[in-house]
């Protein structure tokens, strides 16, 4: 009984691919935005735009390209950068992903490296890139 519970286990969880995640929010002062029923995403305030230009900064310096529209609009994705599994691939890193939501009027910073189980060098320095400059240019109790 045990052998073949410790196997249907094992084949379940062979099955699943791990995603290594990150993440850093900021709380505007006001809220940030709102969905609209068309699945488009408004910015209500400066301070949100400034935070996803922060982002897109950091993630240039890292060779992550722009992702253009977000497949799903109804995600709630504000922007998103990554590298494709070709290019993962080419420069020898892990497919990876960043991208920018906005949820209950904050910006959520979301870092997502498909197959493994933590998160590499790479994205832990990106984190602290963009968490640093939140900190700096929006104090760090707005800051999560």
């Amino acid at each position: 009984m045990r052998f073949t519970l410790a196997v249907l286990a094992a084949l379940v969880l062979m099955g699943c691919d791990p995603i290594a995640t990150k993440r850093v929010s900021l709380l505007p002062r006001t809220s940030a935005g709102k969905a609209q029923a068309t699945s488009k995403i408004v910015v209500e305030t400066s301070e949100a735009e400034t935070g996803v230009e922060m982002v897109g900064r950091v993630m240039q310096q890292h060779g992550l390209g722009d992702g253009g529209t977000y497949p799903d609009a109804t995600a709630g994705v504000l922007k998103w950068w990554g590298l494709t599994v070709e290019q993962a691939r080419q420069q020898q890193r892990g497919s990876l992903t960043c991208r920018v939501y906005l949820r209950d009027g904050q910006l959520e910073v979301l870092f997502a490296e498909f197959g493994r189980l933590s998160s590499s060098q790479v994205v832990i320095d990106m984190t602290t890139e963009v968490r640093t400059a939140f900190v700096e240019r929006f104090g760090l109790e707005r800051v999560r």
